[in-house]
């Protein structure tokens, strides 16, 4: 797949591989390594969304995520403040109060996502260059490859020292879809929810995963200059001579579940979808969501009307532009209404409200 992009000052990065780009602020070398393998998996959508809620959303830096495969072939787009994504005339955006804005697009609509202050967006002047699969200073990122139209300079690929390429990781099995009815008749409708018991130098280094065309291996290192290749090469040497530090044991995610109305227990391995005829087609990532029938029969639930899921241990939210939309009540907060198609990051112990009597809690597990 190839993309266009606008080479940036240094302060941004572009990650790009297969059909995923990523576009965020420089990082360190180890953070945007693990970027580059999530955007190599086989749903690269959730496993980069993850990677950052890992860390919490404080820590969580402006990002705009464009990725194809979605069903029926249109583009998933997550876009977080800071950052943005034109498509078809209309300008993706975020807001300070959300995590990130989750949308999609058609396959054959032209976009661009740019770091908002970077210099990118629709209508910014200067090269557009070819790029395939790489990590780049960019100051955006479109669907298309161009060239220069004022000189008609074709662009060239930086000189590049290729490494052993590692194997691409095995893709995860689908998980099919399985639906929980609640027959409503056996409930007893609730009242109301309550809660329950530096900018870069001139020229500054690039770490290029693959080049423009060819085998990719994740791991090609551009510099700009012999020097700085010969110190490079140097302090790796020098790294090489300590023992290796031990790989931490990764932490197991914490177990959580959904408190139903009649007592019913769901547990969130995955992303749920609920509501009065919920479909498989308003899921998230490649994987297909549990669907959980609440409130059949009554016109205030709309058919799909919240997803609920787990990202990097964090439970997350989001009202799939329901008719009379969701409230959370979180411990101590006061209740909150969701923007519609926006993740919302929750609390244990928060109850979810879909209106009419009906709503859940989130539990530990």
């Amino acid at each position: 797949m190839m993309f266009g992009y606008r080479p940036g000052a240094g302060d941004w990065l572009a990650v790009v591989r297969g059909d995923a780009v990523l576009l965020l602020p420089r990082r360190d070398d180890a953070a945007i390594v693990e970027l580059w393998a999530a955007l190599g998996e086989a749903d690269p959508y959730g496993a980069v969304l993850g990677r950052f809620a890992r860390d919490g959303l404080e820590s969580m830096p402006p990002f705009a995520l464009v990725v194809g495969g979605a069903p029926g072939g249109a583009r998933r787009v997550a876009v977080r403040t800071g950052c943005a994504v034109v498509a078809d005339g209309r300008t993706i955006r975020a807001t300070s109060e959300t995590a990130w804005l989750e949308q999609t697009i058609e396959a054959d609509v032209a976009w661009e996502a740019f770091g908002e202050g970077a210099g990118g967006g629709a209508g910014a002047g200067g090269s557009v260059w070819p790029i395939r699969e790489a990590v780049v200073f960019a100051a955006g990122v479109r669907s298309a490859e161009e060239t220069d139209a004022a000189t008609g300079a074709q662009p060239s690929s930086p000189p590049q020292h290729t490494l052993k390429p590692e194997p691409e990781p095995e893709p995860d099995d689908a998980v099919e879809d399985s639906t929980i009815v609640i027959d409503r008749s056996a409930l007893r409708r609730p009242g109301a929810a309550q809660q329950p018991a530096q900018a870069g130098p001139t020229a500054p280094q690039q770490i290029v995963p693959t080049s423009f065309g060819g085998e990719h291996d994740g791991a090609t290192v551009v510099v700009s200059s012999p020097a700085e290749l010969r110190r490079e090469a140097s302090a790796h040497l020098d790294r090489s001579a300590q023992p290796a530090a031990p790989p931490a044991a990764p932490q197991p995610a914490p177990a959580v579940r959904l408190r139903l109305p009649g007592g019913a227990v769901e547990p969130l391995a995955g992303d749920v979808v609920l509501g009065r005829s919920p479909s498989v087609n308003r899921a998230a990532g490649t994987r297909l969501p549990r669907l959980i029938t609440l409130g059949a029969g009554d016109p205030d639930i709309s058919r799909s009307h919240v997803r609920v899921g787990l990202e990097g241990g964090t439970v997350v939210v989001t009202d799939l532009h329901s008719r009379n939309g969701t409230n959370v009540l979180q411990p101590g907060r006061p209740p909150v209404k969701l923007r519609p198609g926006e993740p919302t990051p929750v609390l244990i112990g928060t109850v979810v409200d879909l209106g009419g009597g009906w709503s859940f809690a989130v539990e530990a597990g």
